[in-house]
């Protein structure tokens, strides 16, 4: 019995996307569209990025997020926004998305919710660098696991 090849993993996220996933839309990573961490919010605070293996550093969403989304131009109807599957339920699903709605006006930042780095042995937020796109704080994670002798 022949089996399909593996996609490769994304090589920003490290996910890998199997072919025949149940949702068609999720057949492509999405990470280098939704850099944003609006796009990541559904608890509290969550992880985002890691490589147990590789090094303890790791990239968590902090932050709480709530948007106004104003359904016209008087800006007096509004949906207020709290988590990512409310910009999806709006049909906002990218970066651009996002920053079309800003421009516009019809989107307005309450509290917005960023990156940090933690290590898994240090409870504190001394690797508390605010980063507000997703590749970045990845490559921060990656540099910190290096000159920490993490990683290679």
């Amino acid at each position: 019995m022949e089996t399909e090849p593996q996609r490769p993993p994304c090589e920003m996220c490290g996910q890998i996307i199997e072919a025949g996933f149940e949702n068609e839309m999720l057949l492509e990573c999405l990470c280098a569209t939704q850099q944003a961490p609006e796009f990541y919010v559904y608890e509290d605070i969550e992880q985002v990025w890691a490589k147990p293996t590789e090094t303890n550093f790791y990239v968590m969403r902090c932050g709480e997020m709530k948007y106004l989304l104003y359904n016209n131009e008087e800006r007096d109807d509004h949906e207020v926004i709290r988590y990512t599957s409310d910009f999806f339920d709006n049909n906002i699903r990218t970066d651009e998305d996002i920053n079309a709605l800003m421009d516009a006006e019809r989107l307005e930042c309450i509290n917005n919710p960023w990156f940090e780095i933690f290590h898994d042995q240090d409870g504190s937020w001394e690797y508390g660098d605010v980063f507000f796109d997703l590749d970045t704080a990845i490559a921060r994670a990656i540099e910190l696991g290096k000159e920490k002798g993490f990683m290679v």
